[in-house]
């Protein structure tokens, strides 16, 4: 009999389904993420534009390379090569490509091969040329015929206007997807862990309850139909026991109550949740009823929780108020509580 009992406690604490309902939305979006990603990833992609008929930035691009310089740029970020920038030749024009190191060493072994016979292409996404690296670009280029060839007049005539990245593709958007579906996984993780905290919590209250409590008198409270529950606050009220289900599951006695004060809980300043916190004989907080704060539903009946145990233990002290922080305080806390007590008789 005493397993049923406890099952039946295990019952209300499945109840709540909140956390459950977030994990599933938290599953779903990231299967969705996923699957777009691998939708836009597997597209094929459309047929790339010579470099010489570029005229805005993230068009897909090809470049035959007769010639390629080496490195004459990069960009950093906190001390690492994050961009590497190189002159390439074709038959019409030169122009800039934004290489990785190894692709540069790959292309450069294609290009200078003499046994090669094969046309050098490489594909990528058009990127605006900034003032600084046509700076660097016609510093160098000068450099190399020991003349002043390039300025800011005529550096058009000679390249193309447009940086060509080949780390980038049309597809490079499920990337963004993918890293998406990771993020929303590890929510999944999180409130998953977190419930299995919660589950594994309710279960040793549960075996404390067995140990203090008559369980089979609670489940005989509990189908009484003159209990009183507000689901938005997740709180059942028999005629002895108090019971939240709002987190892990809790239950005492009403008699056990010796104080109670709501909490708020704010995100930017604004409002998101309220909870009650219950002190009781023993000195121990637990925080119960969580509720969201909008809706008029769930304002009116945390209202209504919080009359509830005030209504059933009209002498406990109610508020966060400095009167009561001094009466509870670990100097006065059995003086208040003997004071409930004989009131209550």
């Amino acid at each position: 009999m005493g397993k049923e009992n406890e099952k039946e406690l295990m019952e209300l604490f499945k109840k709540n389904k909140t956390m459950i309902k977030v994990i599933i939305g938290f599953l779903l979006a990231s299967i969705f993420c996923l699957c777009l990603g691998i939708i836009i990833n597997s597209r094929e992609l459309p047929k790339a534009i010579d470099v010489n008929e570029v005229t805005e930035e993230n068009q897909y691009a090809k470049c035959e390379i007769i010639a390629l310089t080496d490195s004459f740029a990069e960009y950093t970020e906190d001390g690492r090569v994050v961009s590497e920038y190189y002159m390439a030749v074709n038959d019409s024009c030169l122009y800039i490509l934004e290489l990785s190191k190894s692709e540069y060493l790959e292309l450069a072994e294609k290009v200078y091969d003499e046994n090669n016979n094969e046309t050098v292409v490489v594909y990528g996404m058009s990127e605006y040329l900034n003032s600084e690296l046509i700076e660097i670009a016609m510093e160098t280029y000068n450099d190399m015929y020991e003349e002043t060839i390039l300025d800011w007049g005529n550096f058009d005539t000679y390249f193309a206007g447009y940086v060509i990245d080949t780390g980038r593709n049309p597809n490079d958007s499920a990337i963004t997807f993918y890293v998406l579906a990771g993020f929303l996984g590890m929510f999944v993780v999180i409130f998953g862990i977190a419930q299995l905290v919660m589950y594994i919590r309710t279960k040793n209250h549960i075996k404390k309850y067995a140990k203090i409590y008559d369980l089979g008198e609670l489940s005989v409270q509990l189908s009484d139909p003159m209990k009183i529950e507000y689901e938005k606050t997740k709180t059942i009220f028999t005629r002895d026991y108090l019971i939240s289900y709002s987190d892990s599951l809790i239950v005492f006695k009403h008699t056990d109550i010796v104080w109670i004060y709501p909490m708020d809980y704010r995100v930017n300043g604004v409002l998101t949740a309220r909870r009650i916190c219950v002190v009781t004989k023993d000195n121990k907080k637990h925080i119960i009823s969580d509720t969201p704060a909008n809706g008029k539903e769930n304002q009116e009946q945390f209202k209504l929780t919080m009359q509830e145990i005030y209504k059933r233990r009209p002498h406990i002290l109610v508020g966060y108020t400095k009167e009561n922080i001094v009466a509870m305080n670990k100097e006065n806390f059995a003086n208040t509580v003997a004071q409930i007590e004989v009131k209550d008789i």
